[in-house]
């Protein structure tokens, strides 16, 4: 299921994954997590200022703005390899992953090895990350005039859409899928750091 789910998320124009050479943006985070916050606000979980016009909502316009910037050359993150660990494994995991997508093209009608690598290996250590190294969403400070906006949006994501959701019926891991693709990838990932590929989400679940 879980492989299928997360082809079916990268095909869709208007799907699960953001396509930034294409300036699309996932539907539930541009429009559904904004609309959130005003409902937040109302409950006191954050300040007020969220909601009013679309274009001059705070989290519209960081999402706007990184839209329209679109995702500049970083051929150069490779400088980092040697000084990061989490850059040094997705470097390496992304020549894996590109590599074991073409031997298993066919079973990826329309999809986009880029957007599925973002949407599955990035997002899901993006989240992983976060989780170990923000141990107290109140950490972050709401009270600087600049970033307090900021803050508070990573106060709640922090404390409700990081973590694993539980109750899954499904495998969502690289390594619970039954498709060659995804085994592949994990055993080769796992050499490099079995943490890190632990953590390979097949979908975005969280």
């Amino acid at each position: 299921i879980a492989p299928q789910t997360a082809a079916e998320m990268v095909g869709l124009e208007h799907g699960m994954l953001v396509f930034w050479r294409e300036h699309q943006y996932n539907h539930m985070g541009y429009s559904g997590f904004d609309g959130s916050l005003a409902m937040f606000a109302r409950l006191g979980l954050c300040s007020p200022g969220w909601s009013g016009n679309k274009m001059d909502r705070p989290l519209l316009r960081v999402f706007n703005h990184a839209i329209n910037a679109n995702a500049p050359v970083h051929h150069n993150i490779r400088d980092l390899v040697s000084h990061s660990r989490l850059v040094g494994f997705v470097v390496k995991v992304r020549a894996i992953f590109f590599a074991e997508f073409v031997r298993h093209k066919a079973d990826f009608p329309g999809i986009d090895c880029e957007a599925l690598f973002i949407g599955t290996v990035l997002h899901s250590l993006d989240h992983y990350c976060a989780e170990k190294n923000v141990t107290d969403p109140l950490y972050m400070n709401t009270s600087n005039k600049r970033f307090g906006k900021m803050a508070e949006i990573n106060r709640i994501v922090s404390a409700a859409f990081v973590t694993d959701v539980d109750g899954i019926y499904f495998g969502k891991r690289f390594y619970q899928c039954s498709h060659p693709f995804y085994l592949r990838v994990y055993a080769k990932a796992a050499k490099i750091d079995k943490e890190l590929a632990d953590n390979m989400d097949c979908c975005i679940i969280r």
